[in-house]
C-alpha cells in the first residue's frame, strides 16, 4: 500500500486576497478509519522498547536532577549558618527563596511550555539552575544568596513540572501510568544521592580566604556548586530527545509527528518492521480529532485573518511584535478560563486544593529535617539521657542562645554532625521500597485509592511528630512519612495528566504546581518564624492538611483508560 500523505496548502489565493488558512487534504469517498490515525492509535503502534527505556532514563534522570535542586537548600540550612549567622527566621525566609521561585516559574514555564514545546523549556530551566547554582556558591551576603536561590528555584521548576507531561506524550494509554511512577523511583535515588553528597563535600574542613577577607569559598559551598552540574549533564541529554508528538500533532505539524512516530517504531521494533500507519489525522485546538469534513473533503484548521487586514510580510511581522505581550495576557486569560469552567472546574478546583495541602507539609518538612536532625543531636549531646519531644527540643536549643549557640569551630566554620547527613540518607533510601511499589500496583489499585490511602497515613504520621521523643523515633517518623508524601506527589501528577487535555495540560500542571508553592512557602515561612516556640501549631496544620486532602480525593473523577490524551 503506496504511503498516503495529508496535504497542507497555507496561504491559498482566493478571489486575489490572501487567506491565513492551512487545510489538510483528505480524499473524498473514503472511510474515516483509513484517513489517518489519531495519537492513541499511532502511539500505540510504535510499540514499547528500547526507545521508551531511553525516554524513561532520561526522564528519570530529570525527575532526580529536580529533588537536588529542591532539596540542596535543606543542607545548606545547618552548613552555612556560621557564614550568614542565620537565625531561625532566617532560615525561614532562605528555604522559602526556591519555593518562591517556582511559584513565579511554574505558569511561565508551563504557558511556554504548551505554545513552544516541552522539551526546549525543559532544557532552558535546566541550565539557568545550572549557571544559579554556581554563582550561589560564591555569594558572599545573605540576601545575594537568597536572591541566587530563588532563581534556582525559578529554572528547576522548568524540569520538575514538565516532565510529567513531557514523558506521559510519548505513552500509550495501557503504559502511562505505570512508566510515569516509575519516576518517582528516581526522585528516590536523587533524594538518596543528595545526603551522600553532602556527608562527602560539607565536613571537609578546608577553606580558601581571600588576603582582605571578603571572599570566603568552603566545603559547603562547592556542594552547592556540585549539585548544578547535573542539569548541565541533563540539558545536554535531553537534547538527543524529539519534541513529543502529541505536542505536533496539537499544533498541526503533522509530517514532523510522523517522522517522531516513525522513529520511535524504528528504535522500538527494527528497521524491518514497517510502520502501519501512513497517515495522522489533524487535530483541533483542544487536540482532538476533527469529527467531519467539509462539503470539498477539506479539514480547517483555525486562524483565518480578517477582511481587510494587512498581508505583507513586514506588516504582518510588525503587527506580531506590537500584539506579543497582548497576546501572550490573552493566551493567560484564556487557559485559565478554561480550567476554571466547566467541565474542567471541577478536576481544577479538587486538583489544586489537594496540592496546597500535599505541598504545604511535604515540602516544609522535608527542607527542615536535616536541621531538625541538628537540633536532636544537640540536644541529645547537651543533656545526656534525656528524653523529649521535637517541640521541646526546639524550645530548650533557644533557651541555649539560639544563634549564639551554633556548633561553630574557632575558624568560623560549620560543624555539622555525622548523624545528620546519615539520617537523611535513611530518608532517602526509606522511599524505595514504596516507590518501585507504586509503580507496581498503581494499575491494579488506581491512583484515587493510593492518594487517599497516602495523603491519610501521611497526615496521621505529620500528626504523630508531637509524640515522638527520641532522635531515634524522629527519624523512623520521618522516614515513613517521606516514604509515603514522595509516592503521592508522583500519583497526583499523573491524575493531572489524564485528567487535562494537551493544550492545557502543562499549563494545569505548572498552575497546580504554583498553587501548592503558594503553601510550601507559607509552610516554610511559618515553621520558621514558630518552631523555637510554638511549633505544635504548623505540626497540627499540616497534618490535618493532607488528611482532608485524602478524603478530597475521593471526589476525583473517574478518567478512562481508554480515551484520547
Amino acid at each position: 500500500m503506496a504511503r498516503e500523505k495529508y496535504y497542507q496548502n497555507s496561504g491559498v489565493k482566493r478571489n486575489g486576497a490572501m487567506e491565513d488558512t492551512k487545510r489538510q487534504f483528505i480524499p473524498k469517498g473514503r472511510d474515516k478509519s483509513e484517513l489517518g490515525a489519531d495519537f492513541e492509535t499511532a502511539i500505540g503502534l510504535t510499540g514499547v522498547g528500547k526507545f521508551n527505556y531511553f525516554l524513561m532514563l532520561i526522564c528519570g534522570s530529570v525527575f532526580a536532577n529536580a529533588a537536588i535542586g529542591i532539596a540542596t537548600i535543606s543542607f545548606v540550612l545547618p552548613s552555612a549558618q556560621c557564614d550568614f549567622h542565620l537565625s531561625s527566621e532566617d532560615k525561614g525566609r532562605l528555604s522559602a527563596s526556591p519555593n518562591i521561585g517556582m511559584l513565579v516559574g511554574s505558569c511561565i514555564w508551563g504557558l511556554m511550555a504548551d505554545a513552544k514545546g516541552r522539551k526546549w523549556m525543559m532544557v532552558s530551566g535546566l541550565l539557568l539552575d545550572a549557571f544559579c547554582c554556581f554563582a550561589s556558591s560564591i555569594a558572599q551576603s545573605y540576601w545575594l544568596f537568597i536572591v541566587c536561590r530563588f532563581f534556582n528555584g525559578f529554572g528547576i521548576t522548568a524540569a520538575s513540572t514538565l516532565v510529567f507531561a513531557y514523558m506521559g506524550e510519548f505513552l500509550p494509554s495501557s503504559k502511562r501510568d505505570q512508566m510515569l511512577c516509575w519516576l518517582e523511583l528516581f526522585w528516590s535515588f536523587g533524594v538518596v544521592v543528595l545526603p551522600a553528597l553532602a556527608w562527602w563535600v560539607i565536613p571537609q574542613t578546608w577553606s580558601f580566604v581571600s588576603a582582605g577577607g571578603g571572599f570566603t569559598f568552603n566545603s559547603w559551598r562547592l556542594f552547592v556548586a556540585i549539585c548544578g552540574v547535573p542539569s548541565i549533564l541533563n540539558a545536554c541529554l535531553l537534547c538527543t530527545l524529539p519534541e513529543t508528538p502529541k505536542f505536533l500533532m496539537s499544533k498541526n505539524k503533522l509530517d514532523e509527528a510522523y517522522v517522531v512516530f516513525q522513529k520511535i517504531h524504528q528504535y522500538n521494533k527494527g528497521k524491518k518492521t514497517e510502520y502501519e500507519v501512513k497517515a495522522l489525522q489533524p487535530v483541533d485546538s483542544n487536540g482532538v480529532a476533527p469529527k467531519g469534513l467539509d462539503s470539498l473533503g477539506m479539514i480547517e484548521v483555525p486562524g483565518k485573518r480578517e477582511e481587510g487586514a494587512a498581508t505583507s510580510p513586514a506588516a504582518l511581522k510588525a503587527s506580531s511584535r506590537r500584539s506579543r505581550p497582548a497576546r501572550a495576557l490573552a493566551n493567560v486569560a484564556s487557559q485559565t478560563k478554561a480550567l476554571f469552567t466547566p467541565p474542567l472546574l471541577r478536576s481544577t478546583l479538587i486538583t489544586f486544593t489537594v496540592q496546597i495541602g500535599l505541598m504545604s507539609s511535604y515540602y516544609t518538612l522535608i527542607l527542615w529535617f536535616p536541621d531538625l536532625f541538628d537540633r536532636f543531636e544537640r540536644f541529645e549531646t547537651l543533656y545526656p539521657n534525656q528524653t523529649a519531644s521535637i517541640c521541646d527540643v526546639t524550645a530548650r536549643i533557644a533557651e541555649q542562645g539560639g544563634v549564639d549557640s551554633l556548633p561553630c569551630g574557632a575558624d568560623g566554620e560549620p560543624i555539622v554532625p555525622a548523624k545528620v547527613f546519615i539520617n537523611a540518607l535513611y530518608v532517602g533510601i526509606a522511599c524505595i521500597p514504596t516507590s518501585i511499589w507504586l509503580a507496581l500496583c498503581v494499575d491494579r489499585l488506581g491512583k484515587k485509592f493510593i492518594l487517599v490511602i497516602s495523603l491519610v497515613t501521611a497526615g496521621a504520621c505529620t500528626l504523630g511528630f508531637n509524640y515522638v521523643w527520641t532522635s531515634t523515633q524522629n527519624l523512623i517518623l520521618s522516614c515513613i512519612f517521606e516514604a509515603i508524601t514522595g509516592m503521592t506527589i508522583s500519583a497526583l501528577m499523573c491524575v493531572v495528566v489524564e485528567l487535562f487535555p494537551t493544550n492545557l495540560r502543562a499549563f494545569a500542571l505548572a498552575l497546580s504546581l504554583t498553587i501548592g508553592r503558594i503553601g510550601a512557602i507559607t509552610g516554610n515561612v511559618a515553621f520558621g518564624w514558630l518552631i523555637d516556640f510554638n511549633c505544635v501549631i504548623p505540626i497540627v496544620v499540616g497534618g490535618v492538611a493532607l488528611i482532608g486532602s485524602g478524603l478530597l480525593c475521593l471526589a476525583i473523577p473517574k478518567v478512562n483508560q481508554d480515551q484520547p490524551m
